[in-house]
Parts: C-alpha cells; structure tokens; sequence
C-alpha cells in the first residue's frame, strides 16, 4: 500500500493478531508513530534490529535510501565516529514511486539527471531515528541531496564525513560490524551499482584522504530497499534460513577465481624483500621474523642465490626426474658430506607435507606394518597420510581418518613404552618433531628421543624425524660452534 493507505487500512479493518503484517509504507517506521490498536510496529532492518524483527508480529519495512544510507553509516554510529554527515545519493527511475511523473517518463530520464527533494526528503527522519538509537549522544547534523538517475534500478550513495582514525581500522570496524549479516558486504575495492541490482545485497566501501572518509554503499531499490528486505524479515519472524528465496544473481556478476581459504590472511601485501627485511605496498619496512614458514632461511633476494637461479632460468627451468640431473646429483654428494651421512640416499620433493607422507609410506612398505605413533598437538602437513598423524581434527577429513595412528602425550617415556610393549608387532613407524611449532614451541627431551630410537630398534619400527624446525637448531648450533671465538 502507498504511504498513508496502510495506516486508514489498519484503522477501519479488524485483522486477527495471530496475522503478522509487514508494512513497506512509511507509515510505522517513527517511534513516535509505531503504534496502531495493540499493534506495535518494530523498524524492519535487520543489520541494526535482527532481534527484535525475530520476536515481532508487525514489520515496518525501511525506506529504499533510507536503507541504503545507514548501512553506509551504521558502523561508524556504533562507534560514535559521526558528527556532521554530507551525503548524496542517486536512484533509478524505479524509485520515483508509484504516481506518473513527468520526471518518470523515459523521454525525461534519458540522458538526464537532477537533483529533488533537497534536505527535504522523506527517509531523513529514519535515518536519524537509526543513528541516534546506535550513537545517542552528541548532536548529529545530516544532510541529504538525492538524485534522479538515468537508469531503471539501483541506489548509488556517497557519505563523507571528518574522520581522524586510520582506513585500515575503518574498515576492520565494517567488517566486524557486518560479520553476522549476510547481506551487506565490505569491498575493498571499487564498487559499482551493476554488483547489487536483482539481489539482496548492500556492498559497501571506505576511502579516505586526509580527514575526510567517504562511505560508498549500493543497493537494489526494489530488493534490499523494499521487498528483498521485506522477504528477509518474514524469514527472521518465521525462524527460517534468513537468506531463503534471496540467492539471486546480480546483473553483473564475476567468474573470476578466488584463491582457496586456507590459512588467516594479514592485510599486508609485500612488495620488495632483501635481507632480513620486507616492505609492503605503502613502503613499509618490517624485519622479518617470520621468512615465510622459515623458509628463506638465507634471507631475502640473497645475490648468490639469485644468480644461481637466474643462470638456471636462462638454461632450463624445469625438466622431469626421468633425465639425468647433475645439480640434483651435486646436491646429494654436498648434502652427504655436510651430514656425515655418505651411506643414505636422498629423496627430493616439494615440501615438509610431501617428505612425511613418503616417510611414513617407506616405513609401512619396509616393515609391512600399518601402525604409526605420533604425538599430541603435532603438525606433520596437510597431505592425505602425513595429516592423518597430525594432531588437528579441523583439518583432518572424514576419508582421512585412520585408526592406524596413535596419539601419546609429547614427552612421555612410560606411555610409548606401554604401546610398544602392547602393540610392537604393529607398529611401523614413530613421527615426531624435535621442535614442535604450530604446537608451540615444545622441545623433545634427549632421553625422550634416545627411548624412541631403543623402542623402535628393538621391535623392529622405524624412526622418523620431521625435522623442519629441529633441522634449523642443529644448523645453528653448529655454527655456533665451529665459529672461532
């Protein structure tokens, strides 16, 4: 129903209360103005009222700019960031309402645009009401010039407002903020108004320069401004999935592939590393502690490294096992020396993950056992075997699940030896690592590993040191001592 026409409704027609009503009209959205009969009306957006919308029997639905406005600015309400708000939007021509208008017909919208209503118009009311009930101290001064756009559908606004914090905190408040809504979304790149028409959805962004932080948010109109968020409201009072019937496919939508979520993601980009320290895309300098999983252990961009690389690029840069390697030949020869170890045979591969998961399949196809002990809060890689002995359920999935691994306390001489005094016969191998690192940093003891060693001689299993971290202490410790004082 049209504004006002929902109120006379209500007035002259007797509906059951057991009938749940929500309202798209502007008719219920003010406190002031909630109330009708024993009806009483809670503001239906569902980022700043979630809630209260689940126990309510009558919805006012928000107004399209109204929506689209606060959730650019409910964030920094919350925070009590806002003081003096400028704030320009422009719609579609679906969004002049239902009477004709000569500003509605094609022949006025086509390649046209104006300013109406302005810091008149009707949402600023709401908006305020909004912001108030998240930031209700101090006095907020808001103003709102709306535009006629040349287009069908879609809102497209832009907040500014004198802000001293940094961007980067800005926009973790937004998305924490959003975290639990699954309809508006932070982008930290540049949005446009193509992303949100035929959905549900706000996508919001942050710029700043200086002081002054600019909001960008977008929504669909007809959907998020008026019956998408009306359907996701029924859903919240129905207590079903809130986003039923509103997984809808933007008009612009992108097949570009994402990288797969596997580890937390710090927002820094690295964009030069030499030595021991990095910079990021703002010229940043770090000292880097962290080498990447301690990998580049000679530090970064090192100029014998690079040269070596560089050289081998320009000859060949990859060619299978199946040829003869002098480098990989030169490596195991320089590798046999350094360790002492002349007598062993070396196996190269691509990572920690992949060293375990052969380990351990060398020890089963040696011994044809199938057991293997690991230890609590290891990590030997995610890999199908290798982590199977690691100590994380999170990772370990269903086909991965093997009774074959057993897990003793780091550390605990009497309960390896109660297992190999119970299961020796099964069991092919021990994995532990000397250091443990995505554990903590838990150090194995000598007379810890030199029971490991006795156990698995004595009954015929085979010791397997994940060394990465362990590896990297006995390096040092020998430089260490064969420096000269």
């Amino acid at each position: 129903m049209g504004h006002g026409a929902a109120k006379k409704f209500l007035s002259e027609n007797e509906i059951p209360e057991s009938i749940k009503i929500i309202d798209l009209s502007q008719d219920f959205r003010l406190k002031e103005n909630a109330s009708i009969g024993n009806r009483e009306f809670v503001y239906g957006l569902p980022e700043l009222n979630k809630e209260a919308i689940r126990s309510a029997n009558n919805i006012a639905n928000p107004g399209c700019f109204a929506t689209c406005i606060q959730l650019g600015l409910l964030p920094l309400a919350k925070a009590g960031l806002l003081n003096q708000v400028y704030t320009t939007g422009i719609t579609g021509s679906t969004g002049a309402g239902q009477s004709l208008t000569a500003t509605s017909h094609f022949s006025w919208r086509n390649n046209n645009i104006s300013a109406y209503k302005t810091l008149t118009h009707q949402h600023l009311h709401e908006i305020g009401q909004s912001l108030k009930q998240l930031q209700p101290a101090g006095d907020l001064d808001f103003s709102f010039i709306p535009w006629r756009g040349d287009f069908t559908r879609g809102i497209f606004v832009s907040s500014h407002i004198h802000c001293n914090e940094e961007l980067k905190d800005l926009i973790q408040l937004y998305e924490d903020f959003y975290q639990d809504h699954p309809f508006t979304q932070v982008s930290r790149e540049v949005i446009f108004l193509k992303q949100v028409v035929n959905t549900n959805k706000c996508i919001v962004q942050l710029e700043k320069v200086g002081t002054k932080l600019v909001v960008h948010s977008i929504t669909d109109n007809l959907l998020k401004g008026a019956s998408g968020q009306a359907v996701q409201n029924m859903n919240l009072m129905f207590g079903i999935d809130e986003c039923a019937g509103l997984k809808l496919k933007a008009n612009y939508f992108s097949y570009t592939m994402k990288l797969f979520d596997v580890y937390p993601i710090n927002d820094i980009t690295i964009v030069k590393a030499r030595g021991s320290y990095v910079w990021d895309k703002n010229g940043e300098q770090y000292l880097d502690l962290y080498g990447g999983h301690a990998v580049i252990s000679i530090g970064h961009s090192h100029p014998h490294y690079v040269e070596r690389v560089t050289r081998q690029l320009n000859n060949v840069a990859f060619y299978s096992n199946s040829i003869r390697n002098p480098f990989q030949e030169e490596l195991a020869e320089k590798l046999g020396k350094v360790s002492g170890r002349e007598d062993y045979q070396l196996f190269l591969c691509n990572s920690g993950a992949e060293a375990n998961e052969n380990a351990l399949k060398l020890a089963s196809f040696t011994n044809g056992r199938k057991k293997i002990i690991a230890f609590k809060k290891s990590f030997h890689g995610r890999t199908s075997l290798a982590v199977a002995a690691t100590d994380n359920p999170a990772i370990v999935a269903p086909v991965n699940e093997t009774p074959n691994v057993i897990f003793l306390p780091f550390n605990d001489e009497a309960s390896l030896e109660a297992v190999f005094k119970a299961q020796g016969s099964e069991i092919s191998s021990v994995i532990i690592e000397g250091i443990q690192g995505v554990g903590g940093i838990n150090v194995a003891s000598e007379s810890f590993l030199r029971t490991i060693r006795r156990l698995c001689t004595q009954y015929g299993a085979l010791f397997i040191a994940d060394s990465v971290q362990w590896v990297m202490a006995a390096v040092v410790n020998s430089f260490r001592k064969t420096m000269p004082a």
